[in-house]
């Protein structure tokens, strides 16, 4: 914090005057030999000079509530780090204007991408997620087996259970498949997770009230029709239900 200036190569010292008041946080000062120069507040304030620190141009970035811990600079981008959600990295582009890595204006207050944390390959991740999502798949295909197994108007065999619960199983883990892969080419991972949570909970308890409804149904249907009731001995055995699963 306080007045910077700029020694040039001719001995001349500039004064882009600047002043920078202090805070808990840090200012900063990034320039490099190529490539756009960044300064910083601590109070989240940047500005950038494309000709050598000699003119510094305000950007529309305003971190507020944000205090700078750290920073670091490549090229055309500036990394910041700092105690708000609004920090991350940013790239130059234009005179005025740093875009997040999403491509959303600074301006629009997106939260910003931080990139990849792991130190795995990209074969090795996708690997790994392919994993995840034949566990689940294979997870909803035995619970959903098991169901359809034990309906209670029907004596259904394991052949046409697991043959039932596969396809239901597919629909439901494609559903959230497909839905990351297309949402996830469009939008920030804050927003992507936000909407990944929101919409296929809102559809699993969709799903899930409607089944209850039919299987509700269903036994008043069976109340009605007391003949198509399946031997009710695993009620008052326990031993009995599980006989009637194998």
């Amino acid at each position: 914090s306080g007045v910077l200036w700029l020694h040039t190569p001719e001995g001349e010292r500039l004064y882009p005057s600047l002043f920078e008041s202090g805070s808990a946080g840090q200012g900063g000062l990034m320039l490099g030999t190529t490539g756009p120069a960044f300064l910083y507040g601590a109070d989240g304030m940047v500005r950038i000079s494309t000709d050598g620190g000699r003119n510094w141009i305000p950007s529309d970035l305003q971190l507020d509530d944000t205090e700078i811990f750290s920073h670091a600079r490549s090229e055309d981008f500036l990394f910041l780090g700092g105690s708000g959600r609004y920090t991350g990295q940013f790239q130059f582009s234009g005179l005025e204007t740093l875009y997040n890595k999403s491509g959303a204006p600074v301006g629009q207050k997106a939260i910003f991408e931080r990139g990849p944390q792991t130190h795995y390959s990209r074969v090795a991740i996708w690997f790994l997620q392919l994993l995840f999502y034949l566990q689940a798949l294979l997870l909803v295909w035995l619970v959903l087996a098991v169901l359809y197994r034990a309906l209670p108007n029907k004596d259904v065999s394991w052949k046409s259970a697991f043959g039932g619960s596969l396809f239901s199983a597919l629909c439901v883990v494609g559903f959230f498949l497909i839905f990351r892969l297309i949402v996830g080419r469009s939008t920030t991972t804050a927003a992507l997770y936000g909407v990944y949570v929101a919409i296929p909970l809102g559809m699993v308890v969709l799903l899930s009230t409607v089944q209850i409804l039919l299987f509700g149904l269903e036994i008043t249907y069976l109340l009605q029709n007391p003949r198509k009731i399946r031997p009710s001995e695993y009620l008052r055995n326990p031993r009995r239900f599980f006989e009637l699963l194998s």
